[in-house]
């Protein structure tokens, strides 16, 4: 089922004005959302490979986590990073970074559907261990990349 093309098109129309801003923080958004699929893709195989299978949650969650947790403490590390040099350069580099690239990296609708698979398996334990783990982690994961990110920007 598609989309009736009145609200698609006026959901795009913006980015088809001759405001060139809008264009550009289009094409920063697709640019960064592929670059942070790949690297989502990249970096979940790995983890499946080299992390420890999480016992009852198994290993098909484990780069799921990971890219979550990882890509809570990046966005963070960036944004503070940025904060603390005076801001992104454009409001096009911002959408890259944290729109696009770190939009592309985190799969919360990937984790979402491991919870619920979990959970409709009759494995409501370990859907919920995997719930409190990656809303801790990414909590701890984005304060750390945070914390990072002011440090490293202070220091440049």
């Amino acid at each position: 089922m598609s989309l009736p093309a009145g609200p698609v098109l006026a959901a795009v129309a913006p980015l088809a004005t001759s405001d060139s801003s809008g264009g550009l923080a289009a094409l920063a958004v697709f640019v960064g959302s592929g670059v942070g699929g790949l690297l989502r893709y990249a970096v979940g195989l790995a983890g499946r490979r080299a992390l420890i299978n999480l016992g009852p949650l198994g290993a098909a969650t484990t780069g799921t986590l990971f890219v979550n947790v990882a890509g809570s403490a990046l966005l963070m590390l960036l944004i503070a990073f940025a904060e603390r040099r005076g801001g992104f350069s454009s409001e096009a580099t911002r959408l890259l970074w944290t729109t696009g690239a770190m939009g592309g990296f985190t799969t919360y609708s990937a984790f979402n559907a491991e919870v619920l698979a979990l959970s409709g398996a009759g494995r409501h334990g370990a859907a919920c261990a995997y719930l409190a783990m990656t809303v801790i982690g990414c909590a701890v994961g984005g304060w750390l990349g945070g914390r990072f990110g002011g440090w490293l920007g202070a220091s440049y």
